[in-house]
């Protein structure tokens, strides 16, 4: 009897003690498997780990602006994407009208992008560029939040021809369980505006080129010869300044007087002030070059011609002509007409490089030196 009790006892010390070693073992295993799930997200967290990025499609989407097309012929339209930064990729080209974009690797947590935007040929546009309304928006599953929606000026260090926009912002990507993210862009241009928000006074112009370039004998140009414009509109009330420019390419011919020439014609429609004060400055600088027959590595030309003599004439709304002027101004690099006083709508220019060629061409136009 006494044996069995004495059993009984041992058995009723042992039974506890097996029971806490059961549940240390599981709370150990327990422990351990908490440390490697933490260990897991701490190495999605962490910087380096291979597990540490998700990939963010971004997708940019350009609005229609008149008939502007982007990226044909010399535009180019371009968005710089930074990240912290550092620019992961070299751009991506706009479309408009038309969704385009990439995939991009990034870190999980908070980011600073930046994003360059530059229109080619948006400042020399018959509607220049001024403003730029963008919406940036991060998408995750059904959620959506709205990051950035402004409305931005023209940066100041546009080029001459070119508008260009800056857009920055901050985004946080948190790790989830849907680590599907999106960034939809969406880029919207306008010309230029007042303060209300209503279109600036303007009015459609032209402006017709005819230059005649005689080459020196002794030089003998290759073929073909490129010609480069940039038309100025320089406004008098607000000293706004639009640019246009133009290229072209013509093969050089020798003409009855044997002179070697390149006789080029270009239009362009402009945008001219149409308020109380319809006064402005106009400039023509011409470029001109082209390789040598004997030696085509070398390169003779101007970039800046400079003009012997230029003439302009104003066709009247109702197709009637004026007499001709010469040009206000006739410096080394450029030709101008100073519309201060009188509106001129259409004006058709002249320019001459050598007393030679003026004396050869300008009675075809009426010009009487």
């Amino acid at each position: 009897m006494k044996k069995e009790q004495i059993i009984k006892s041992m058995l009723f010390l042992i039974i506890p003690l097996l029971a806490i070693s059961c549940d240390g073992n599981g709370l150990m295993e327990y422990e351990e498997s908490m440390l490697r799930q933490g260990d897991a997200q701490q190495g999605l967290l962490s910087d380096g780990a291979s597990d540490n990025t998700c990939m963010v499609n971004l997708n940019l989407f350009t609005k229609p602006y008149f008939d502007y097309q982007y990226n044909t012929g010399d535009n180019v339209d371009e968005c710089y994407v930074y990240i912290d930064g550092q620019k992961p990729f070299e751009y991506i080209s706009l479309k408009g009208n038309e969704n385009v974009g990439c995939n991009l690797p990034i870190s999980f947590g908070k980011h600073r992008i930046k994003l360059n935007i530059e229109i080619d040929n948006g400042k020399s546009y018959i509607y220049p560029i001024e403003l730029c309304n963008a919406l940036v928006t991060l998408k995750n599953g059904e959620a959506s939040t709205v990051l950035y929606d402004r409305v931005i000026l023209r940066r100041a260090d546009s080029s001459v021809t070119n508008s260009a926009f800056t857009v920055e912002f901050d985004v946080y990507f948190p790790y989830t369980e849907n680590n599907d993210y999106t960034l939809d862009i969406t880029l919207g241009f306008y010309d230029e505006t007042y303060d209300d928000g209503s279109s600036g006074p303007y009015v459609n112009g032209n402006v017709s080129v005819n230059t005649y370039y005689q080459w020196r004998s002794i030089f003998e140009p290759a073929r073909p010869t490129d010609i480069d414009f940039v038309l100025g509109i320089v406004y008098n009330s607000t000293q706004k300044e639009y640019c246009y420019k133009g290229y072209c390419e013509q093969e050089f011919s020798i003409d009855r007087n044997g002179m070697a020439v390149n006789n080029v014609s270009w239009h362009k429609m402009v945008r001219l002030p149409n308020g109380d004060d319809i006064g402005y400055k106009l400039y023509l600088i011409t470029g001109i070059w082209a390789k040598l027959q004997s030696n085509i590595d070398t390169m003779i030309g101007e970039t800046e011609v400079s003009w012997y003599s230029a003439y302009y004439r104003v066709k009247w709304d109702d197709g009637e002509y004026s007499e001709w002027y010469p040009m206000d101004e006739l410096d080394e690099s450029s030709v101008r007409i100073d519309a201060t006083i009188d509106y001129y709508p259409n004006i058709e220019i002249v320019c001459f490089n050598t007393k030679e060629i003026q004396d050869a061409y300008a009675s075809q136009w009426g010009i009487v030196p």
